[in-house]
């Protein structure tokens, strides 16, 4: 199997693939490695390149340390995050999570937890894949060996309801695959197998629209007004609800996969002012919501979460696609139909020294402990409104 690695240096030399994942790849990744990562996503310093082999391309990055960047690139972050919220606990319980946080942090830094080369890296919130082979990892784990002989070698986002054969093929590959999260995937497929009670759940989230006096537009050329409400909205619930290691988007990115035509942005209006957002991204096989915010100012009573997870439903069943909806909000997420599976994180570690490849090991034994492999089955009994956005 032949392997090349482009960077912004030799990026005129690739020949895309003549398919779709080549198009989308090439219109995506392009302006993000000629122009630099951080001038689309401000807390995402890497060195983006291409790994082409066998017709397919998939993105790479590259890091040392970069210890304040986005969970997008850094698994610091947990320990960064521990240390947020350490700041929220009175004072006895502050101070006592604050030398946790201080000391967790210090682990990572010794077993340089962010020098690491993510694969399949699309600095996106989901990573989705093309299938990979066996093979196919074992070359490329091989080659990445020869140039980066002291990185750990990293996969995100894999789950085994779509993404089976890659699960297969990298824990073959010798691969340790780690359970990290639940996360809620919609199969538009099952949708005839749900409850009455599940569908009238769904079709009220979407008729409070019409009966909130609130109205669904597309917005296919944002102004430069628009989209700094869009940033505000997104921020609203990234930043403020979840943590500052969110990825931080920039006018420039939005512009760019507005441009390109890869983001389908629909907002929900009240008269001329935006209360939220959902950006659409088609890849893989996935309908992803790759942009989404709120006006958390707005009374929860008022359901703005509720209306945009209507258009969401509403945008999977036009599209026909499988639909990846994070971590957050389960219960509200399970009411109406949503699948919980399991989210794995791959690590290739052996060539690397014993305290290194510990902490891996010691996190797979925890995490396994922590998400068992068997997931509980939806529940389509109840409601709620969420408190967090997924």
């Amino acid at each position: 199997m032949k392997i090349r690695l482009f960077d912004k240096h030799n990026l005129d030399k690739l020949i895309w693939p003549e398919t779709e994942e080549g198009e989308f790849a090439k219109k995506y990744l392009t302006p993000l490695i000629e122009r630099g990562t951080e001038k689309f996503i401000e807390n995402a310093k890497t060195d983006l390149r291409i790994l082409a082999f066998d017709d397919q391309v998939i993105p790479i990055t590259i890091n040392e340390t970069d210890y304040d960047n986005s969970y997008l690139i850094s698994s610091y972050f947990v320990a960064a995050s521990a240390k947020e919220k350490a700041e929220t606990l009175s004072p006895l319980p502050r101070m006592v999570a604050r030398l946790l946080a201080a000391l967790y942090g210090k682990l990572l830094k010794k077993v340089k937890i962010n020098k690491v080369v993510i694969l399949n890296n699309w600095l996106l919130t989901t990573n989705p894949y093309t299938q990979l082979t066996q093979t196919q990892m074992e070359g490329i784990t091989h080659f990445l060996r020869m140039l980066f002989p002291d990185h750990y070698f990293m996969f995100r986002s894999i789950n085994t309801y779509k993404e089976n054969q890659v699960f297969e093929a990298l824990s073959h590959a010798n691969y340790r695959m780690i359970p990290c999260r639940h996360v809620y995937l919609y199969d538009p497929t099952l949708t005839p197998k749900l409850s009455s009670s599940t569908i009238r759940k769904q079709k009220k989230d979407y008729n409070r629209i019409k009966s909130r006096n609130y109205e669904v537009k597309s917005l296919s050329s944002p102004t430069d007004e628009q989209i700094e409400r869009l940033l505000t909205l997104y921020a609203m619930v990234y930043y403020d609800k979840y943590t500052k290691y969110s990825p931080s988007y920039t006018p420039e990115y939005l512009r760019h996969l507005q441009m390109s035509q890869l983001l389908e942005v629909k907002v929900l209006m009240k008269g001329d002012q935006i209360y939220g957002v959902n950006g659409f991204l088609q890849k893989s096989g996935y309908l992803l919501v790759s942009f989404f915010g709120y006006d958390t100012t707005v009374p929860q009573e008022e359901g703005l979460y509720r209306m945009l997870s209507g258009i969401i439903l509403e945008e999977i069943e036009k599209r026909k696609l499988l639909s990846h909806q994070g971590s957050g909000a389960p219960q509200f997420k399970k009411w109406r139909g949503y699948l919980e599976e399991i989210e794995y994180v791959a690590i290739y570690d052996k060539h690397l020294p014993l305290h290194r490849r510990l902490f891996w090991k010691m996190g797979h034994f925890f995490s396994s402990r922590k998400y068992p492999t068997t997931s509980p089955s939806p529940t389509n009994s109840g409601s709620a409104e969420p408190i967090t956005a997924g």
